[in-house]
């Protein structure tokens, strides 16, 4: 993979890696991705939960529906399977 940074973030880059905090400039956008999808992952669980309690009183599943749920996984793991 090749990624293009601007000025600003080389500079920072290479000074994380001066100061020693980073053995080289992989480690510091590794450690970076892994911070930005640590905080994505909060807002996203979030913003799903804000939904589900929104969309009105609970509804409990029949066996034709856990029946569907079940058919519906296994297509997606044949499907993922395929690749």
């Amino acid at each position: 993979m090749d990624i293009t940074l601007t000025k600003e973030l080389e500079s920072f880059v290479e000074e994380q890696v001066r100061t020693g905090l980073y053995r080289d400039p992989s480690d510091v956008v590794r450690d970076a991705l892994r911070r930005l999808l640590r905080e994505s992952e909060p807002q996203w669980l979030e913003e799903e939960i804000r939904k589900g309690l929104e969309s009105g009183p609970a509804q409990p599943l029949t066996q034709a529906d856990w029946n569907d749920i079940r058919e519906r996984g296994r297509q997606r793991l044949a499907e993922i399977s395929k690749k």
